[in-house]
């Protein structure tokens, strides 16, 4: 028999703090690629809920490891549990109520993002694996960070792209020798600790104004790479740029090399969403080779 979501939530509770919890009310807040985020009353109170059936056990372990890592620099839900029932994974988390931004957030949030980045480590990588979407990425730890990038980020996405012939083998072959010109192109500074999947919908505001930071893949990377990526798809508004540089300013001409961040981004959503994404990967080919 299929369970239900009351059931599948129930259990999740009983899991998490031991008890059978009564289940007031729940509904769907948002849907993904992959996952589901339900908002969930109960007698213990009001949580997000991120539900998937991956076939992995305990698919969001990595993320709530992220989380709670993370919350030592920046603000981010509570983590409550995770693991998998009745078929579900599942994280279990506190709900961020929906509030409205003003300048302050993006600036607080801009300065947030650039107190992380000064977290500084030996290497880059991270202790353990963790995923973008649900495809795996490699930590391990590297001494280089364009080594990092090339090895643990690009050429990985494009093995997987490669393999499921969502790219020719001729556009690989162009990336694989961009890859070995980065070193000319990228300042290789300091391994920053990164939140990983920095984008406007991973940035939520609440009831108080202030950022929350969510869905992290963190490692220790190159921190111009997170900023890149922040860009691709619109950008936070200016004033979340202007508290990250006020905390921690960039290398001159950022601006003419970050668009060569966008190809581990871009070959992710080719891996997803398909071919209409290769023309951006060919003119950063154009513009760099």
């Amino acid at each position: 028999m299929v369970a239900t979501f009351q059931q599948i939530f129930e259990s999740i509770l009983f899991e998490t703090f031991g008890q059978e919890t009564e289940v007031i009310d729940f509904a769907v807040v948002s849907s993904g690629t992959m996952n589901i985020g339900s908002r969930m009353v109960s007698q213990k109170g009001e949580f997000f809920v991120k539900l998937n059936e991956r076939p992995e056990g305990d698919f969001f372990k990595s993320e709530a490891h992220n989380l709670q890592f993370l919350s030592e620099w920046i603000p981010v839900p509570n983590v409550f549990g995770h693991g998998k029932t009745l078929g579900f994974n599942y994280l279990i988390s506190s709900f961020i109520s929906e509030g409205v931004p003003d300048k302050t957030t993006w600036i607080q949030a801009g300065r947030s993002a650039g107190l992380l980045h000064k977290n500084h480590n030996e290497n880059f990588g991270f202790d353990e694996p963790n995923f973008l979407v649900t495809l795996p990425q490699d930590n391990q730890w590297k001494s280089d960070g364009i080594d990092f990038l090339t090895q643990n980020r690009i050429l990985p996405a494009m093995g997987y792209c490669l393999m499921e012939e969502k790219i020719p083998l001729s556009l690989y072959k162009s990336i694989e020798e961009l890859c070995s010109k980065m070193g000319r192109i990228i300042p290789n500074e300091s391994p920053s600790l990164v939140h990983g999947d920095l984008w406007t919908g991973n940035v939520l505001v609440n009831g108080s104004h202030s950022p929350v930071f969510i869905d992290p893949a963190c490692y220790y990377g190159l921190r111009e790479s997170e900023l890149a990526f922040s860009y691709l798809f619109g950008g936070f508004y200016e004033e979340f740029y202007h508290g990250y540089l006020d905390v921690f300013p960039i290398e001159p001409g950022f601006g003419e090399r970050v668009s060569i961040y966008h190809i581990h981004p871009l070959l992710i959503h080719i891996y997803y969403f398909g071919s209409s994404y290769i023309p951006g990967l060919e003119r950063i080919i154009k513009r760099f080779c």
